[in-house]
């Protein structure tokens, strides 16, 4: 038995071989000692033997390590006596000295100590007998030291106390002898407590203490006695079903640990009759025990206060169906190891059987079954069962299932990698509806999809008690499987989810992340393994972000969402961050549904706008469906998503979320649809077409990065074993194009990647330092402070990888003045962002522009009607000479950035400086720094792309005059150089009303294509309108600006039109053209104005009482004095 029981694992009661200089023998178990029990549990000694056993082996093993083979009968001898006053029975003084050698300084004793670094021996004649000397006490005093700590030989709290918990003597001997609590500790010529002779009470404590142990050992020997029976009665089991009783040392392990609930049979190969042999020795009868004669384990264990059996782990063993059914025969007639009825019935309760793991046992079908008898049993007590990698296949899991509708104890169940599929799916749906006290469902490793899937999810919608889900690997994918799932989850009670591993793509993650805004209960969330890519991890993390605000600010959803693809971008996928464009949306789709959503509450905040809505061919009511019913922003920042409807021509609202029954099951979409527009077809498509606006803005000091983001960032970078790839990755996530980072946040996390107290991961993390600082340039909340970013890197070459990575188009761009001309390549990150920025400007220049609008085309104005700019391109103010792969492209509302092409176009910022703005931020500049600008342009070592390049970053931070600009026009001699320095000036120059004077410094070539980059009506400014003018009518710009001089001179006094010459003849304007002008030939003129007009244009912008853009701003302040200018003739 005792060679059977070490081919198993398990280590017998003698002394074995060593493997090693300095351990016991080692098995796949860890370190197990002579008495069967693992090295550094919390188990007490409870048998005086099992101290001699121990003390023997240790002493055999000082003399073996010398080779000292001789047995003494000194050694072989009981070590411990059985009376507690012969204190001088160790003998250990009469051993050789060299057996006391260091051979044993490693020797960690497994007696009921945990094994820590202070766990070793002395390595002397003193360290092993005070080690002794402990052993003994504690075998002892178990009851008498309760609290003993067990954790080095010399550093036990002995808190003493007698049966009654007299504080007389509670802590008295520990005082004294205890290193641990202040006391000297005992030494090898006396043990324990002998150093209490000078108390003042050393007698009365002494007979106390003797007294209290007396009667202490009376009833632990008892108690052994029993225990002992305990394990004689399992050997009679065995010796009845003629088995070995190779599971004693399990039993007997138990008995020995009070506090463990738990008998851990995994991997012992136990077959049938040994489990039956083994729950019927337990239990007390069955296998020809006789009643009146046997133990009941429960009950041994109930009276002596000690924790009772509740756990039994049984995987790895090859039962198959008839060990199965044999242990669930054997504990249905055991009543589930309980107490005999003849108890307590209250104590019964706690003294049963709760968890049961029989996994990996290749159960199958017929397992399956065994089970679900088990399962059935109305004195069931089992709280959690799991049966794993067992084979029950579709039919057997399904089995389970059933018997699982009508049990109100099981609280957890395992049934992962069965091979459970569409039958199993459907028998979960049901037994979820109708069990009300699961709260744990394991269905990893399966294959649930399809209908059984489906029907998963329906049943999960009524469920009320499940808290936990796990369905990794299990394949759903982005199809309807999935969807389904989802839309149940905002009506369960889920707290974790793990949808690791199940092909789920962006499109299922945009869906997880709408149901996660929703107000479930979900806390947490594991996505792993699913190639969800960036936009679909980056949605997820914002949904976290939006659930906080929608619940309370203490409520975080924690999500994991490891080997995702986060370098992977579906470049046909739905971006929230990039939302413009056509949309063609089936409303009977989850996605489709998903994406309305997001671009509804972007609508909400002011972010983007819907245009042309039709729903089955036919216009509705945009406003209507932004105002519907619960459509609002709350006071936190969260947006209401309850009851969205769709207003269709006929006024009917159809609902955008499912409805739900009378029941609480959702109804399809499809079908609430279908009733409300009197449609017989259910299954038909229900589309809604539409163009969105996305309507982004530069970043204020409010756009910043979340807390959830930030925390996603500051998470990986603070980790030391985080590598560049790694870091990389969440950046990839978390920096959409429509992310924005403060310099605070920015400055907190760089130092995490910039720590050089580590010089390793310091050099390991310099890809990361490089693409963060690139990341950031155009994220940057403070504008201003983003040039700094770079000098951050105090490493040269990672300077130089940052400023390649962005390149010379992103060094060279600053919203400070982003007039200029651009070709982008759309492919690349950093141009993309160039773009991105433009399109904001773009966006920000909308109350210009529509100041413009309201001026020229609404008002009635003399000269016709104005064009717009959709009827000719060359009305463009902003975005001008657009061509997208070299073909003439405009730009128009809901434009979609495509993915890749090149981009080329002259941006035209049209907001002039004001007084006020001169007098804060955008300083003019000094002639100091101006001196220093023209000494730079006219060395000859800096070619002519450098010297516009710093007159461009110049611009960035100052405004110049008219006389600067004339200055540094004299310098250069290209007309390329001369026309951008002019174009970097035009909205830089803070005298703006002599720019028109300035222009004519230019040769006429120069001022043609000078005029074709910014626009002739652009330039035009009725304020300063007396001029020369030679104007094609062909040209809109040209028609708009004559309608504009007709106007004039039809409202000022005086003859203001001279030398008017049409088509090369001298020409008198007919009264006609006041009405339209023509749109062919050229005409040339010069406008003029009289003293009184001047004068009076000079104080209000206009003669008439409309004033004009160029004189009050669009928020109604005037430009200021400031714009006037010497360039300007005086008499002007």
């Amino acid at each position: 038995l005792r060679l059977e029981g070490m081919k198993q694992g398990f280590s017998c009661p003698i002394p074995r071989k060593c493997e090693d200089e300095s351990a016991f023998v080692m098995h796949s178990k860890g370190l197990r000692s002579p008495i069967t029990r693992k090295c550094g549990d919390d188990s007490d000694f409870v048998d005086n033997l099992d101290v001699q056993e121990e003390l023997r082996r240790l002493a055999s093993r000082a003399i073996s390590r010398r080779e000292h083979r001789t047995k003494s009968s000194l050694l072989l001898r009981p070590l411990v006596s059985d009376n507690f006053s012969k204190r001088d029975g160790f003998g250990w003084s009469s051993l050789p000295q060299h057996m006391m050698s260091s051979s044993v300084e490693s020797l960690s004793s497994p007696l009921s100590r945990k094994l820590g670094p202070p766990g070793k021996f002395s390595g002397s004649l003193q360290g092993i007998s005070e080690e002794l000397d402990r052993l003994r006490c504690c075998s002892r005093t178990t009851r008498i030291f309760p609290n003993a700590g067990w954790e080095s030989p010399l550093s036990r709290s002995f808190l003493f106390r007698d049966r009654q918990g007299s504080p007389e003597l509670k802590g008295t001997l520990g005082t004294n002898n205890n290193p641990a609590v202040g006391g000297s500790g005992p030494s090898h010529e006396s043990a324990g407590i002998s150093d209490l002779k000078n108390h003042p009470d050393y007698d009365e404590l002494i007979k106390a203490f003797r007294k209290s142990f007396s009667a202490w050992s009376e009833e632990h020997r008892s108690n052994m006695v029993t225990k002992k029976k305990m394990l004689e009665q399992y050997v009679s089991c065995c010796i009845y079903l003629k088995r070995s009783p190779f599971l004693k040392s399990h039993l007997r392990q138990f008995l020995v640990c009070a506090s463990s609930s738990r008998i851990d049979l995994s991997g012992c190969g136990v077959s049938s009759k040994d489990v039956t042999s083994f729950i019927c020795a337990v239990a007390g009868h069955g296998c020809g025990l006789k009643s009146e004669q046997s133990y009941n384990l429960q009950r041994i264990r109930a009276e002596l206060g000690e924790a009772c059996l509740s756990t039994i782990n049984m995987s790895k063993n090859n039962l198959g169906a008839d060990g199965m059914s044999a242990f669930s025969k054997s504990l249905i007639k055991t009543d589930f190891c309980g107490l005999p009825s003849s108890l307590d019935s209250s104590l019964q309760l706690t003294c049963g059987l709760t968890e049961l793991n029989v996994s990996a046992n290749s159960l199958g079908i017929g397992g399956a079954v065994a089970l679900e008898h088990l399962i059935r049993s109305p004195h069931c007590t089992l709280k959690s069962i799991s049966v794993c990698s067992n084979m029950l296949a579709d039919l057997g899991c399904s089995v389970l299932f059933k018997s699982l509708c009508e049990n109100s104890s099981v609280l957890s169940f395992s049934v992962s990698d069965n091979g459970a599929s569409n039958c199993a799916g459907i028998s979960a749906g049901e037994m979820l509806e109708k069990n009300s006290t699961l709260q744990e469902l394991n269905l990893a490793y399966n294959h649930l999809r399809g209908q059984g899937a489906k029907r998963l999810g329906a049943g999960l919608a009524l469920n009320t008690s499940l808290l936990k889900l796990n369905l990794g690997w299990n394949g759903f994918g982005d199809d309807a499987v999935f969807m389904e799932l989802t839309r149940s989850l905002p009506h369960c009670k889920i707290e974790v989810l793990n949808l690791a591993s199940n092909r789920i793509k962006m499109k299922g993650a945009a869906v997880l992340a709408e149901c996660l805004q929703s107000k479930c209960c979900i806390k947490e969330v594991v996505i792993d393994g699913n190639q969800i890519g960036q936009i679909g991890a980056r949605l997820l993390y914002r949904a976290i972000e939006q659930a906080k605000l929608t619940r309370n600010d203490d409520f975080m959803i924690v999500l994991s969402a490891k080997n995702c693809g986060a370098s992977l971008t579906d470049r046909n996928a739905f971006d929230p961050a990039e939302a413009a464009g056509s949309y063609k949306l089936d409303m009977t789709d989850s996605y489709n549904r998903t994406i309305l959503m997001n671009l509804m509450k972007m609508s909400i905040s002011k972010v983007g706008s819907f245009l042309a809505i039709k729903v089955q061919d036919k216009e509705t009511n945009m406003n209507a469906m932004l105002d519907g019913v619960g459509a609002r922003i709350c006071d936190n920042g969260s947006i209401e998503t309850t009851n969205w409807t769709v207003l269709t021509s006929t006024g009917v609202n159809l609902p955008i979320l499912d409805l739900l029954d009378a029941q609480g099951h959702p109804i399809p979409l499809a079908e609430t649809w279908a009733k409300m527009l009197n449609k017989s077809d259910k299954s038909s498509s229900f589309v809604l077409e539409f163009v969105f606006k996305n309507e982004r803005k530069p970043p204020t000091e409010n756009d910043r990065l979340s807390q959830s983001e930030y925390n996603v960032l500051y998470e990986v970078f603070s980790q030391l074993e985080n590598s560049s790839e790694e870091c990389i990755e969440k950046m990839n996530i978390v920096f959409g194009s429509d992310t924005f980072i403060s310099l605070e946040q920015f400055n907190i996390l760089f130092n995490l990647l910039n720590d050089q107290s580590d010089p390793s991961r310091y050099l390991q993390l310099s890809e990361a330092r490089v693409l963060f600082v690139s990341r950031c340039y155009h994220k940057l909340v403070e504008v201003e402070e983003r040039s700094s970013l770079i000098f951050k890197l105090t490493n040269a070459t990672e300077r130089s990888h940052a400023e390649s990575a962005l390149g010379s188009v992103s060094l060279e761009f600053s919203p400070f003045n982003p007039t200029g001309l651009y070709i982008l390549n759309l492919a690349d990150w950093a141009e993309r962002e160039v773009l991105l920025r433009l399109v904001e400007l773009k966006n920000s220049l909308q109350p210009r522009e529509a100041q413009l609008h309201e001026f020229y085309h609404v008002r009635n104005r003399v000269g016709g009607r104005r064009e717009r700019v959709e009827d000719s391109a060359d009305l463009e103010r902003v975005w001008r000479n657009c061509k997208l792969d070299s073909n003439r492209f405009d730009f128009y509302d809901g434009w979609k950035i495509p993915n890749e092409g090149i981009l080329e176009l002259d941006f035209v910022y049209i907001k002039f400086p004001a007084s006020r703005d001169s007098e804060t931020q955008n300083c003019v500049l000094s002639d100091k720094l101006f001196e220093d600008l023209i000494s730079y342009c006219r060395s000859d070592d800096k070619n002519a792309n450098e010297k516009i390049s710093q007159i461009r970053k110049t611009s960035f931070s100052f405004l110049f005059t008219c006389a600067q600009l004339s200055a540094l026009l004299s310098v250069f001699q290209g007309p390329d150089v001369r026309v951008e320095i002019c174009v970097i000036g035009f909205s830089r120059t803070v005298d703006w009303y002599g720019y028109k004077w300035l222009i004519a410094k230019l040769h006429p070539r120069e001022i043609k294509i000078f005029q074709h980059r910014i626009g002739k009506i652009n330039l035009f400014n009725d304020v300063v309108a007396v001029d020369y003018y030679d104007l094609d009518l062909e040209r809109a710009c040209d028609r708009f600006i004559m309608q504009e001089l007709l106007h004039l001179a039809s409202w000022e006094p005086g003859d203001n039109m001279k030398d008017v010459s049409y088509q090369g003849a001298d020409f008198i304007v007919p009264a006609g053209w006041l009405k339209d002008v023509p749109r062919t030939g050229n005409i040339t003129l010069c406008y003029c104005r009289e003293q009184t007009v001047i004068e009076k244009v000079f104080a209000s912008g206009s003669w008439e009482d409309g004033g004009s853009p160029f004189h009050i701003r669009e928020d109604w302040a005037p430009f200021g004095p400031t714009a006037w200018s010497k360039f300007v003739p005086k008499w002007l």
